[in-house]
């Protein structure tokens, strides 16, 4: 069995119904929907679907909605051991668990508005001490950049240990949510993201972790993300980067095979949360069994297009045999694919 480690929030998203703008705050009226998410309940909800047994190492609130998530957590799969629930000796000190705000954004992205109780730091570096216990098991870590950026130390802390651990283990960094554009990012940001072997941003994260605010991505041709993702892989010491593109496709460089793009045909689109997450867990499954990082890449997109396809919560996320029979529906004439590490694993 394959055990993965995912490192970031976990969140009630407040999904807001009108588009707005990404700089402004949500109002009290404005009109939302909610459901359980968060980037890293997103990718670890992904990879347990597909088969790889996955830990999450977060921490959640004493609320009255801390008990419907880790609910939701369990009907995904997922080990919530490393979920750690925020505790009081006074019960009438409710502390939240923290809600994102999704907003559409000026260059019509979604922006993440995060609220995050400070009272639950002290939950989320414990969290990660304990995970240290777990290093050596750990064959993927995948590592979100949602919580503040002065808990991020500890998230470094507990990937040097399973680097030190396990010198095999393939860690990934998703650096969501962007940060400003307008300034270099925290010191805690690129100490974390120094430590992966590779990244999955965006393109708005990749123009935000690139510190490009005269750029707009939309603007900017396919290929043109090829050589972001080559600077990024460059200045954070990574051996890959692959930047998402939405329903353009995606972006990618490696150390070994220099670069590329590509395209598949999109989706009728039902609902985008969580495709990105879909994305970057099948890759790092496909990356991890030793497939080619254009076979991985085009994998992980096919099981994303399947994702945009379905309504909101765990079901919207693809298992093995659903991403097998899109992979023959889309790719039957390509060997690359049907002979691939992911497709043979997914198959036993």
């Amino acid at each position: 069995m394959i055990r993965v480690g995912v490192v970031g929030q976990v969140v009630i998203d407040r999904i807001i119904a009108t588009v707005g703008h990404s700089e402004t705050m949500v109002s009290s009226t404005t009109p939302m929907f909610t459901e359980f998410g968060g980037k890293a309940f997103n990718i670890a909800a992904a990879f347990e679907k597909i088969g790889f047994e996955t830990m999450l190492i977060s921490a959640i609130g004493n609320d009255d909605e801390s008990q419907k998530v880790r609910a939701a957590i369990t009907e995904a799969g997922i080990n919530d051991e490393l979920l750690l629930s925020a505790s009081t000796a006074d019960a009438r000190r409710v502390i939240n668990t923290p809600s994102a705000y999704l907003t559409e954004g000026r260059f019509g992205e979604r922006k993440v508005h995060i609220k995050t109780d400070e009272r639950l730091h002290t939950s989320y570096v414990r969290a990660c001490k304990r995970a240290k216990k777990w290093a050596k098991d750990f064959d993927v870590l995948v590592f979100t950049l949602e919580f503040d950026d002065i808990l991020l130390s500890a998230v470094s802390d507990l990937i040097r240990e399973v680097k030190a651990s396990n010198p095999n283990a393939l860690i990934v960094g998703n650096p969501a949510p962007r940060r400003t554009a307008t300034e270099n990012p925290h010191p805690h940001v690129a100490e974390l993201l120094h430590l992966a072997d590779g990244l999955t941003p965006n393109r708005y994260e990749a123009t935000s972790l690139l510190a490009a605010p005269d750029w707009k991505p939309d603007e900017l041709k396919r290929d043109d993300y090829v050589t972001h993702a080559k600077r990024l892989a460059q200045i954070y010491g990574v051996d890959w980067c692959v930047v998402t593109l939405g329903k353009h496709g995606w972006a990618w460089w490696h150390s070994k095979f220099q670069g590329g793009s590509s395209q598949i045909r999109p989706a009728k689109l039902k609902n985008k949360v969580g495709a990105s997450d879909v994305f970057t867990a099948v890759l790092c499954a496909a990356l991890y069994l030793g497939d080619h990082i254009t076979v991985a890449s085009t994998i992980a997109a096919t099981s994303a297009r399947l994702a945009v396809s379905r309504s909101g919560g765990v079901e919207r996320f693809p298992n093995g045999r659903e991403i097998m029979g899109a992979l023959r529906r889309m790719h039957n004439t390509s060997n690359s694919i049907a002979n691939s590490r992911f497709c043979d694993w997914i198959s036993r």
